[in-house]
């Protein structure tokens, strides 16, 4: 499988974990709509992930342990995130950003801080 879109409103109750794509090892689309939670470890996700949507994404940080080295674009409009993780792996030289909420004054970037 390469692309996913997982509703929220669809899956109104239902508590997902990462481990659900543990092994979706080609997943490269991941879309999440609405203010869908999911946890665990988000290491589990594919290495091969190159564009994550996640508006109004509920987390407050994205976790160090998110490797996105293939990112190409990420969409986290509306999220709650203040912060990325110290080690997160993202190439933000080469990776489209699409978060007006976020802003370089007003979060926290320890890569660029």
């Amino acid at each position: 499988m390469e692309v996913l879109v997982v509703e929220g409103q669809a899956l109104k109750g239902v508590n997902l974990s990462t481990k659900a794509f543990q092994k979706m090892i080609n997943l490269r689309v991941l879309i999440i709509d609405d203010k869908f939670y999911i946890s665990g470890d988000f290491e589990l996700l594919s290495k091969e992930l190159r564009w994550l949507s996640w508006k109004e994404c509920p987390l407050k940080c994205i976790l160090s342990n998110f490797l996105a080295e293939k990112h190409v674009f990420l969409n986290i409009k509306g999220s709650n995130i203040e912060e990325f993780g110290l080690n997160l792996q993202i190439p933000f030289d080469e990776c489209f950003f699409s978060a007006p909420a976020l802003s370089i004054q007003s979060r926290k970037y320890p890569e660029y801080e």
